[in-house]
């Protein structure tokens, strides 16, 4: 491919190759390498023992019940009209130290907090890489 180079009015040369990475940029900033936050938790489970003949490590995930949610309430002391941790962008880091204080709990439960998790930089990476070949195929005529 050729590298074309425009002259825009009172504007520095731009080189064609350039645009597509831009706009990219501009609708979907790429992450800088040390701006990579730990995975946000976007899914809360229960891990539930279910031990099967030859397999006594299975286990089921299942989903939180209203009483599940009251007992890490009752751990975490908080209260009725506060969102549970769990509930909002928690982060892979704050759900394990969530996860010490229910394993330190005289109340801890015989199921364990399962946490379901997606990474933000590889998400934003994927988007702004789709992005740009969607330009490029703009800029081709295609």
């Amino acid at each position: 491919m050729a590298l074309n180079i425009y002259y825009l009015p009172h504007e520095d040369p731009i080189q064609l190759l350039r645009i597509p990475h831009g706009i990219a940029d501009a609708l979907s900033p790429a992450p800088a390498r040390e701006d990579n936050p730990d995975a946000i938790l976007i899914g809360v489970y229960k891990k539930v023992a279910a031990p099967l003949v030859g397999a006594p490590d299975n286990f089921e995930i299942q989903e939180l019940t209203d009483a599940d949610r009251e007992l890490l309430r009752r751990i975490w002391g908080m209260s009725e009209y506060r969102p549970l941790p769990i509930d909002t962008a928690c982060r892979e880091a704050e759900f394990q130290e969530l996860n010490r204080q229910i394993e330190a709990s005289p109340d801890r439960p015989a199921w364990e907090l399962f946490g379901e998790f997606s990474d933000w930089a590889q998400t934003q990476l994927k988007k702004n890489a789709d992005l740009q070949r969607k330009h490029w195929r703009l800029l081709a005529g295609r």
